[in-house]
């Protein structure tokens, strides 16, 4: 099995990217930026975002062995280089929907929704399992390519501080706005949640840093031992207690220990709690509002801007489009 090829997303029948060229052809690339690990994307004026990720030792491969099955199914390496690039493919749907949060409205990128892109002489050639169509309007929506030159310098910024993990994160802050958009409070509160917290981990984990004695900085006071940062990241160190020990030691202010603490106890109430209706013993889910997922995502964003000094805004497309 060949290796994989990049990966393209088309956002939408009736965008266009950039400016409007009489003399121009649709499939013109009218934008081109290098994403975290140096990952070369591009942008078709009719609307396909493309992502080179073969160009890229960390994205690229995927390469399956050409064995025949024996009796007793896959081979072993067969089945493993099968793992390898799933594992890839997955990695990148992350990436793409990283790059996508401040750009589209339409759900995240999957297996069955994705574009391969194969570059050739007359251009790049997008394949996938279903059809697509451009349609004709005398009004098409224009995407500028300002947007796309936002998101790469946050998804830039974000990588430069978080690492990795940061590619996750974005990925996931889409996920939760598309939720969102789809009045699915509930799912978008929890995923937004989750971004909250394992940003407020992060803080707790360099504060610790900050603090240990170390031999590569002399800025702590204090011995962390293995079985001591073992308690500190256990069950008695939550979300609440760590929340109110950055805010002692300054690393987040009142309003945003406040915002974290109503967020908490909403995804807490939903995830754990439940209440009888009044005047019967009928019991129902605590119901998450429109105002609480909202309140939740914008957190997340707030507290991964704050962190990684990038401005993380979800779907500016919105201000373009109209809607």
């Amino acid at each position: 099995m060949r290796p994989l090829p990049a990966f393209a997303v088309y956002i939408g029948r009736h965008v266009l990217i950039g400016h409007k060229d009489p003399s121009g052809s649709l499939t013109d690339i009218v934008w081109r930026g290098l994403g975290p690990y140096g990952v070369p994307i591009l942008a078709r004026r009719d609307g396909f975002i493309i992502f080179n990720f073969p160009a890229v030792e960390k994205y690229a491969g995927g390469i399956v062995p050409e064995d025949e099955f024996s009796a007793g199914g896959v081979p072993d390496p067969a089945r493993k280089a099968e793992e390898v690039r799933a594992d890839i493919a997955y990695r990148r749907f992350d990436y793409m929907n990283g790059f996508m949060l401040p750009v589209a409205l339409q759900e995240p990128v999957h297996p069955y929704n994705y574009f391969q892109a194969i570059q050739g002489e007359a251009g790049w050639e997008l394949l996938s399992r279903g059809k697509y169509e451009h349609q004709k309007r005398q009004r098409l929506s224009q995407l500028e390519t300002a947007i796309l030159d936002h998101s790469i310098e946050a998804m830039n910024k974000c990588q430069a501080a978080l690492g990795e993990d940061s590619i996750v994160l974005l990925s996931l802050l889409y996920a939760a706005g598309h939720h969102n958009r789809l009045h699915q409070f509930a799912s978008a509160q929890v995923i937004a949640w989750s971004v909250v917290e394992m940003l407020v981990n992060r803080l707790w984990g360099d504060l610790l840093g900050e603090v240990a004695i170390s031999e590569t900085h002399g800025t702590g006071h204090t011995q962390m031992s293995k079985d001591r940062r073992k308690v500190l990241g256990g069950p008695d160190y939550s979300a609440s207690v760590v929340s109110q020990i950055l805010s002692i030691t300054n690393k987040i202010d009142d309003p945003l220990l406040e915002r974290l603490d109503r967020a908490r106890k909403t995804r807490n109430d939903f995830a754990h709690g439940i209440k009888k209706k009044r005047g019967n013993a009928t019991r129902e889910l605590i119901r998450v509002t429109p105002a609480d997922a909202g309140t939740t995502l914008r957190l997340a964003t707030d507290l991964l801007s704050r962190i990684t000094r990038a401005e993380v805004h979800p779907n500016l497309s919105i201000a373009y489009w109209g809607i």
